[in-house]
């Protein structure tokens, strides 16, 4: 399960970072490998350009001067609450939020706030059933995807997944954010009339173009890993160096050294809430079967995962008179959702556990949206108190 999904989790991927460091792992085979992505042009529209700030960018200053991302665990309360600024309409692509945001109640309350909600997705999904208008697109099947091995391989390959099947005819993503931007008034922004011209544009770096990857299926190395390099040429940080105490992270108002926080929803720091919630839950377990909420309605793969279940130690299990395959409702401070429960030693006693994704039991109805992580403003998925009532 992603470490970064949690409270803590900033401070535990530094702290990680920090002890390859300390052992000497880091750039070398076997350890934290340095590797570049291909080196794409960009079609991101910059401020200046009628762009409002990202929300999340005060609050997150670090994670969006990185990502160059807005926070979307924000969006609701920008619907909700118009803060920084009203919210008023949404375009949800490659995503669902409905089932993977923290604390679907209160996302479901203000995707129905929203002026105008459009969802582009090949599957009617539970976000593009609340949606004014769903544009359905081609699957990644569908259209012409760069690929990069630059997170996998010590020779980073970029390569391209040519369109295989679209029998429907459908517009790809790309196709449709065109559409979009043109009508906007951004055409000077977005020139190329086809995908084609696009990923040239995208490939001018590498002297590359849609052409000459679509005729090499292994893809093309585009950097060869050397060991060390930072002996050469440093750090981007500060000081050049390894920097387990960060200056950044200080003149920021954060912890300059890996530091755990205790959750706000714990035993410890909520000993009265954990009288009434108390057991430990952690969602977001994957599934082999699965990506998110991605691929339930293949026959193939839901024949060997059907249904959703909550793991359970079985002393704990014991203790609250729960067999295995007994339908349970668990419950959190946010809400609560029905599900079989599922024995299992290799789960601690006293914590349960949860995949999400599923419609039928939505595992982002238990968690939070209120407490984030003070960095990044990732939300606390790992760390929630919860019950078991048997049904």
């Amino acid at each position: 399960m992603a470490v970064e999904l949690s409270t803590n989790g900033f401070q535990a991927a530094r702290g990680i970072a920090a002890l390859q460091a300390i052992t000497g792992n880091l750039d070398i085979a076997g350890g934290a490998v340095f590797l570049n992505e291909a080196p794409l042009s960009d079609l991101q529209l910059m401020p200046g350009s009628g762009v409002k700030q990202a929300i999340g960018a005060d609050e997150y200053p670090l994670f969006h001067k990185v990502s160059r991302n807005a926070q979307a665990n924000l969006y609701a309360r920008a619907i909700l609450e118009e803060k920084p600024y009203p919210l008023k309409g949404l375009v949800v692509a490659g995503s669902n939020p409905v089932l993977t945001w923290p604390n679907a109640g209160r996302v479901r309350e203000a995707l129905s706030r929203l002026e105008f909600l459009a969802v582009i997705d090949p599957v009617m999904t539970a976000t593009a059933r609340q949606a004014h208008l769903v544009l359905p697109c081609a699957s990644f099947l569908g259209g012409d995807e760069l690929w990069d091995s630059s997170h996998i391989s010590l020779e980073p390959r970029i390569g391209l997944a040519p369109r295989i099947c679209n029998d429907g005819g459908l517009p790809t993503h790309w196709e449709i954010w065109r559409e979009i931007a043109v009508r906007m008034g951004h055409s000077d922004s977005f020139p190329w009339s086809t995908e084609e011209e696009a990923i040239t544009f995208r490939l001018k770096a590498l002297e590359l173009t849609y052409a000459d990857l679509r005729d090499m299926p292994e893809g093309y190395a585009y950097h060869r890993w050397t060991a060390k390099k930072y002996e050469k040429e440093g750090f981007d940080t500060d000081s050049g160096k390894v920097e387990i105490y960060s200056d950044l992270l200080k003149r920021h108002g954060y912890d300059p050294v890996p530091t755990y926080a205790e959750p706000a929803e714990s035993p410890l720091s909520t000993p009265d809430v954990a009288s009434l919630f108390p057991l430990v839950l952690t969602t977001g377990a994957r599934r082999l079967e699965y990506l998110h909420s991605r691929f339930r309605n293949v026959d193939s793969l839901r024949s060997r995962a059907p249904e959703p279940y909550v793991e359970i130690h079985p002393a704990t299990a014991e203790s609250l008179g729960v067999k295995d395959g007994d339908m349970v409702l668990v419950e959190t401070l946010r809400g609560s959702i029905e599900v079989r429960a599922k024995r299992t030693p290799s789960i601690l006693a006293g914590v349960i556990s949860m995949s999400h994704g599923w419609d039928e039991a939505n595992a982002n109805v238990l968690t939070d949206d209120a407490c984030l992580d003070p960095v990044s403003g990732f939300p606390g998925g790992r760390c929630l108190l919860a019950r078991i009532v048997r049904r």
